[in-house]
């Protein structure tokens, strides 16, 4: 069982009688934390918000939004929903893994359809946010700890990945993957960063957010085979990590490869490096993310002992 602190005797034991729809003052709570963090992370399927919020709001607040404000909803589970009703939650960890499985598969199939960079950038941190909840309901050290490590990392990630959109938008005056394509030729620098930050968004090993992923799978798996959230989120989770694959390749490959070409040729703004502090920002990140992804044993060590005790 979890230890989180919780004291049988406390204030919300007191009401065992159902409360509201059949369910005990306790459980009522819970479940209201639980979705309301859902809508924060977000999770299916309460994630409709955060596209149209990420392609209406300039880069900046794109950045800090997947940055940092969604980050709060994993840590609200974690920190608030979860230490409440360690058995509730524990109970209910299959339906969980479920939802989070869910999140990672379908929101990877959108962004697979999505034209818009920012679109699939953002349809891609609902699919990588499946993994925290996929590591929750492990109810395991390796889970939590990979959940945790997959918020930070991702923040990393989709920081840089927006702020290739943002420039995007101001060299070749449009986000629209069918839009443009050979911008190697005509865009070293920028080409550079965005493979790297693809195949940081891809989970491949070397980078950070390789490390969270496989850490959740690996604890999921593990608790499926003791009976304990079942087999449906870690499947769904790994057929959502080869349409990640896809979706990404594809848009690096549109983009990056074959002669140069840009559907709104007549508007384009005259070609020009990428700024210095626009690569040094960028190349702080990869650094960190590629850091991370090398040895991470310095911030695994530190969630690992603020994690609770299983």
């Amino acid at each position: 069982m979890l230890n989180t602190g919780y004291v049988s005797n406390a204030a919300l034991s007191a009401w065992q009688e159902p409360f509201v729809l059949g369910l005990t003052l306790r459980q009522a709570m819970f479940w209201l934390l639980f979705v309301g963090f859902l809508i924060k992370l977000p999770a299916f399927p309460l994630h409709t918000w955060l596209p149209l919020a990420h392609v209406q709001a300039p880069t900046s607040v794109s950045i800090i939004l997947a940055g940092i404000l969604l980050k709060t909803g994993g840590y609200g589970i974690l920190r608030w929903a979860v230490p409440l009703a360690p058995d509730i939650a524990s109970q209910s960890a299959g339906v969980i893994a479920t939802i989070g499985g869910i999140s990672i598969l379908y929101a990877a199939l959108l962004a697979l359809a999505a034209h818009d960079f920012k679109k699939m950038i953002a349809l891609s941190s609902i699919s990588h946010m499946g993994f925290v909840l996929l590591g929750i309901a492990s109810f395991s050290a390796y889970g939590w700890v990979g959940a945790s490590f997959q918020l930070f990392s991702h923040g990393l990630i989709s920081a840089g990945l927006f702020l290739l959109a943002g420039y995007m938008q101001s060299q070749f005056q449009t986000r629209d993957l069918q839009h443009i394509a050979g911008s190697l030729s005509v865009a070293p620098a920028f080409s550079f960063f965005l493979a790297s930050f693809f195949f940081a968004g891809m989970g491949l090993p070397g980078f950070s957010g390789f490390i969270g992923e496989f850490l959740v799978l690996v604890s999921s798996f593990g608790s499926a085979s003791r009976q304990h959230l079942g087999y449906a989120g870690p499947l769904l989770a790994i057929a959502g990590l080869l349409v990640t694959s896809g979706f990404f390749l594809w848009a690096l490959r549109r983009v990056l490869m074959g002669p140069f070409w840009l559907f709104l040729s007549a508007n384009m703004r005259a070609a020009y490096p990428m700024p210095f502090h626009l690569r040094a920002t960028l190349g702080v990140l990869l650094l960190l993310i590629i850091g991370l992804g090398l040895y991470p044993a310095p911030l695994l060590n530190l969630l690992q002992s603020a994690a609770p005790k299983f």
